[in-house]
């Protein structure tokens, strides 16, 4: 007769256990999980913003007009009449990984006045919504939490 032993509810126990840890709202493998998210994100974002200047319809925000690109070239930021929400370069500086009250990460700014321009900026009919994410991006943001998961139950305990 042949006898086999396994690990398997020690492996199960301590796989459940790592599961429970990344649910954990005030546990460091929800945080570590949450800021990597939102550090991958971000440069997404960024990039579609500040370079594509596409909104999160992902079309693109706007044309500037030529007496503003006037004054964008005062600021050497080329002749494009693509609308980046970049002149100075502070918002587009600004925009990064915040945490609310609850502990959880976001995108955002952390000067209020770049996010009252922000808003301002969303409130115009023609641009749309700018700082929303993507259907693309969204879809990212779950890959990368998806990788973080298996990444974390493979490391040793």
């Amino acid at each position: 007769m042949i006898s086999i032993s396994s690990n398997l509810n020690e492996v199960t126990t301590r796989l459940v256990a790592k599961l429970e840890s990344i649910k954990d709202p005030n546990g460091a493998a929800q945080d570590r999980m949450l800021r990597q998210v939102a550090s991958d994100t971000l440069a997404q974002v960024k990039y579609r913003i500040h370079t594509e200047g596409k909104n999160s319809e992902d079309t693109p925000i706007g044309q500037y007009s030529n007496a503003y690109l006037k004054v964008r070239k005062k600021y050497n930021r080329g002749e494009s009449t693509k609308v980046i929400l970049s002149l100075t370069g502070q918002m587009e500086n600004d925009f990064s990984i915040v945490s609310n009250t609850a502990g959880r990460y976001g995108l955002g700014f952390k000067n209020t006045l770049n996010a009252e321009k922000a808003e301002w900026l969303q409130a115009r009919s023609d641009y749309g919504r700018i700082y929303d994410l993507t259907e693309d991006e969204k879809a990212h943001a779950n890959l990368v939490a998806n990788y973080f998961i298996a990444q974390y139950l493979n490391e040793p305990s």
